[in-house]
């Protein structure tokens, strides 16, 4: 799934008529490969990194890639590190690649959800027709490439508790493909003029109950458009819970535009969907929902409620090579201690003694 991270960082260069700017190679050393035993040269000077391994070594991995790609792969082609790659060839069952630089990438794993402490439970089995007029027509997100494509087109959507906007357009303009843009036009004026003294509680009912996918996610789009009370954000995080990756990759942008107008909303009922996403239960979108933590205030009272030692993501993320990663991690362990941390060495201290006090 694409997202829009890189595109913010270069948007002051488009703004400004310079040319678009390109992630360079990164060039790393024997020293920083010995230093980070979950990074692995896969290929001459093409890195890859593991996040989240339990009982194998990065290297392992990388030998059972080349054995099953070995038909593939000759000289220095890069081994495919697709996600289902990942899943179908070596069993993993959960797995996200991300590609920061040409020659760098970092991959989320999943060994055993259970193991790791990833709770999920399957859709009510009661699916509804299609709420038609919900969807303009012909955009009807039932079809997979509306879905990918409403799915691109939230990232640049956000609220003022009233209505829909977009954030960023030039750029959606730029990177949205000419069908995505066909899809997308209208969309939002078709939600924003809905009656949502009717539709508001239609949507609540769809996310409690409805096994059909595309009617959840419009209900969430809908959901964003009010000022969220506790319960909507409630319903938001219990989408987390289902297994399917798209609704909680529709269920995290609406979440990081929705929770921003409650300042004051009480994490304490969301612990349990907290620990859930920190263990790992919606690895496709595991930097926004650090970033969301950090950015809203999650209560350091609650640290001891939602820290998993089962699940290594989270430390995995602290001590990446990638400096992104490391310092969305950083910053929620700085969040979660209180601002007792300030550095990495410190932040990986207070986490074990985190991590000893659950395992008593």
């Amino acid at each position: 799934m694409r997202t829009i991270a890189f595109y913010i960082i270069i948007s002051a260069f488009i703004f400004s008529g310079c040319k678009l700017l390109q992630p360079k190679s990164v060039s790393i050393n024997d020293s920083d490969l010995e230093n980070n035993s979950n990074l692995v040269e896969a290929s001459p000077d093409y890195y890859l990194e593991f996040i989240g391994l339990k009982n194998y070594t990065a290297q392992q991995v990388v030998d059972s890639m080349r054995a099953k790609q070995g038909n593939t792969v000759t000289g220095a082609k890069v081994l495919n590190a697709c996600s289902a790659v990942m899943q179908r060839d070596l069993g993993f069952e959960y797995s996200s690649s991300k590609f920061v630089n040409p020659n760098y990438g970092y991959i989320t794993l999943i060994e055993s959800k259970p193991d790791y402490g990833v709770v999920e439970k399957s859709l009510p089995k009661d699916s509804l027709a299609i709420i038609e007029h919900w969807f303009p027509d012909g955009k009807d997100i039932s079809d997979p490439a509306n879905k990918f494509s409403m799915n691109f087109y939230l990232q640049f959507l956000r609220t003022d508790g009233e209505k829909l906007s977009m954030k960023y357009k030039l750029i959606y303009n730029k990177y949205a493909t000419e069908e995505e843009r066909e899809f997308t036009d209208g969309i939002l004026s078709h939600i924003n003029q809905l009656d949502m003294s009717k539709e508001l509680p239609l949507a609540r009912e769809t996310l409690r109950s409805d096994g059909n996918l595309a009617n959840r996610y419009m209900a969430l789009i809908i959901l964003m458009r009010s000022m969220p009370t506790n319960n909507d954000l409630g319903l938001i995080f219990e989408q987390y819970f289902y297994d399917d990756n798209h609704l909680k990759s529709f269920s995290t942008y609406v979440l990081r535009e929705s929770i921003k107008l409650r300042p004051d909303f009480d994490w304490s009922n969301t612990t349990h969907s907290v620990r859930n996403l920190i263990n790992g239960a919606a690895v496709h979108d595991y930097d926004t929902i650090l970033k969301i933590l950090t950015d809203n205030n999650f209560s350091p009272e609650l640290a001891d409620q939602v820290l998993d030692p089962r699940s290594p993501i989270l430390q995995d993320y602290l001590n990446a090579y990638e400096s992104s990663m490391s310092e969305k991690a950083l910053n929620l362990i700085k969040q979660l201690s209180g601002d007792k941390v300030n550095n990495k060495k410190e932040a990986n201290q207070w986490l074990a003694s985190q991590y000893h006090k659950v395992q008593k």
